[in-house]
């Protein structure tokens, strides 16, 4: 699992933001991962994720999704069971 969410993170500069959202509902299929180093990753390409499209959204466009996604699992990141996962 890690080796892919690290290949995503990777990819997420390269990635159409098409491609990209074929891929983040997998990336929030690990917030219930019980591995915390996954879940840490995860909310890393979340943080990417929206810093990178935060200001490129338009109504109703993939980048908009991409941002709403990840501030949501974002936020969820924050009650996450292991303390240091929630300063990300």
């Amino acid at each position: 699992m890690m080796a892919c969410l690290k290949t995503i993170i990777n990819l997420v500069s390269v990635l159409t933001p098409d491609q990209l959202w074929t891929w983040l509902p997998r990336v929030a299929d690990c917030q219930s991962n019980g591995s915390a180093a996954c879940r840490q990753m995860a909310h890393s390409i979340f943080m990417t994720v929206y810093k990178k499209y935060k200001s490129e959204t338009d109504k109703g466009s993939v980048k908009e999704k991409l941002v709403a996604c990840s501030k949501e699992n974002l936020l969820l990141g924050l009650a996450d069971q292991h303390q240091p996962n929630r300063y990300i």
